[in-house]
């Protein structure tokens, strides 16, 4: 965290400097866990719950501002306040970690497992909201959305949808050669 803090102090604020804080906090937190493992064998699945969360859930909502028109995930309050809270305030940082770490250190390991689990459920909650946002600022459905329930929605609205037919031309079929 110190040296985010630094570079926001000084005004040093970079895209690249963001993205290799977060990878850098993932390598040394993976290091960190792994260590503490060894040590400790009971931690082993609150741990590695906490790694999935945190290693390949966060860092792929974190990387998330590279689509958006911020420095960093710390800017991300002015694209939505909500997700910022829940993921890049200085309380929610702390907490993500915290909550963890302390509960693993403290020797409840099935505690720490719940942490785990619940704060990844934050973590793809948040993730579903920023593909919506993404899908948004592009004008497309989000990517869950069928075509069975794109129809359902369009006789709904009372307008008419076109169907792809096979071997129509620009489809891959072979329509060029029909006309």
């Amino acid at each position: 965290m110190a040296d985010g803090a630094v570079a926001r102090w000084r005004r040093e604020e970079t895209r690249h400097g963001a993205v290799l804080d977060i990878v850098s906090d993932r390598a040394c937190t993976t290091m960190l866990a792994v260590a503490f493992v060894v040590q400790r064998p009971e931690t082993a699945l609150p741990l590695a719950l906490f790694l999935v969360q945190f290693c390949v859930l966060d860092t792929m909502l974190s990387l998330g501002f590279l689509h958006r028109d911020v420095d960093s995930p710390n800017d991300m309050h002015v694209v939505d306040p909500l997700l910022h809270r829940l993921n890049w305030s200085q309380p929610a940082k702390a907490l993500d970690t915290a909550a963890v770490v302390l509960l693993v250190l403290s020797g409840v390991p099935v505690l720490a497992s719940v942490a785990a689990i619940a704060v990844a459920a934050v973590k793809v909650w948040s993730l579903a909201r920023m593909v919506r946002l993404l899908d948004a600022r592009r004008g497309r459905d989000p990517p869950h959305r069928s075509a069975a329930l794109r129809r359902v929605h369009a006789r709904r609205a009372h307008r008419p949808v076109r169907r792809r037919r096979p071997g129509r031309a620009g489809r891959g079929g072979d329509g060029a050669a029909r006309r």
